[in-house]
């Protein structure tokens, strides 16, 4: 019983070491103001993702990155 107990507390106190945000945006061309399609997006220490055709975004990140 006294294992079950520690066990539980130990993944309860996991969840906070793997919180995430979402960052959504849209990427545009600085002098046209025009939405950039398929434009990377990167955040140190993750994977990236691409704009769709809009330009839009949304990425998961850990909390603990930089962005």
């Amino acid at each position: 019983m006294r294992i079950f107990i520690i066990l539980v507390l130990f993944i309860i106190s996991a969840f906070p070491l793997s919180a995430q945000t979402l960052i959504s945006g849209t990427v545009k061309d600085a002098k046209t103001k025009d939405p950039l399609a398929f434009a990377n997006v990167n955040v140190s220490g993750e994977n990236g993702t691409l704009t769709n055709i809009n330009g839009s975004f949304s990425l998961k990140v850990s909390t603990s990155d930089s962005i």
